[in-house]
């Protein structure tokens, strides 16, 4: 499926060059054309199955690229399970450098760092776990940890490869089901409330 957007803009609105696009919420494949000429796309070829949803992109704008009076950005998008179109703005390149930093820690960066140092830390809960095999709490810290990671794994993953798009969107979705229910274990047996295993197997067989 596609969708197109097309925003005019007049050259007079915008300040001295170097300029750039800024663009993010995107599903999922993208091309950017500025005056009917392709300036960016984030896939090589129509088999690429990126996610493109949560990254945030900065197209630098060709010096003379833009010419006297209105100019034209149109935006295509396409996606095989979701599709939308998101934010677009244009303006200085450096305003628009230090928006997409930013966005780009909080987004991916950051996000990236703190699931992979959880996946650490569950590999080593369950280490742990492994010489201690009475403490199942270390065990549901372990499982919880992956689970977080594979519900989590959507936001910062760049390419799906052959892995059909709908069934790992519901993978992340229903993933936090299991994950919660596995934290939730966790506390329970940390906190040694009555009954316990009684409310692990509710949860998870809710």
């Amino acid at each position: 499926h596609s969708v197109w957007a097309r925003a005019h803009f007049d050259r007079s609105s915008l300040g001295p060059e170097p300029l750039a696009i800024y663009t993010r919420d995107n599903r999922e494949q993208i091309m950017i054309f500025l005056n009917g000429k392709e300036l960016f796309r984030n896939f090589a070829s129509p088999e690429d199955r990126v996610q493109g949803w949560y990254r945030p992109y900065l197209v630098p704008i060709p010096l003379g690229a833009l010419r006297p009076g209105m100019n034209e950005i149109m935006m295509r998008v396409d996606g095989s399970y979701d599709l939308s179109i998101g934010q677009i703005i244009i303006g200085d390149q450096e305003v628009l450098q230090r928006q997409y930093s930013w966005q780009f820690f909080w987004r991916i960066e950051g996000v990236q760092a703190a699931n992979y140092a959880m996946l650490i830390l569950s590999a080593a809960s369950f280490l742990l776990w492994l010489s201690r095999r009475r403490e199942y709490e270390l065990l549901f810290l372990a499982i919880s940890g992956a689970l977080w990671f594979v519900r989590d794994y959507h936001y910062f993953a760049l390419q799906l490869g052959q892995f059909n798009r709908a069934l790992f969107s519901d993978i992340s979705l229903y993933a936090l089901y299991f994950a919660a229910a596995a934290s939730n274990s966790f506390t329970a047996l940390f906190v040694r409330i009555p009954r316990a295993w009684i409310v692990i197997a509710a949860m998870f067989g809710f």
